[in-house]
């Protein structure tokens, strides 16, 4: 995990966070994936079943309007 602390890739890095139980760091860096245009982004938002279980949570329907992504 330590060898990601200066990967760009916020997204990427997010899922394995998520995948660790560290849900509200998964949420900072979905955040700033949002605001650093990371392409993989909108993917990891929207395709990723992983989060499937987020959707009903009121963070992610933010990230989601915040990445300009329709309900």
């Amino acid at each position: 995990l330590r060898q990601f602390d200066r990967d760009p890739r916020y997204a990427q890095r997010a899922l394995v966070l998520h995948a660790l139980g560290e849900l509200d760091s998964t949420y900072v860096l979905l955040e700033r994936a949002i605001d650093s245009r990371d392409v993989d982004a909108l993917l990891v938002l929207t395709a990723y079943p992983e989060l499937y279980p987020l959707h009903d949570d009121p963070r992610y329907q933010r990230l989601l309007r915040r990445a300009g992504i329709p309900e």
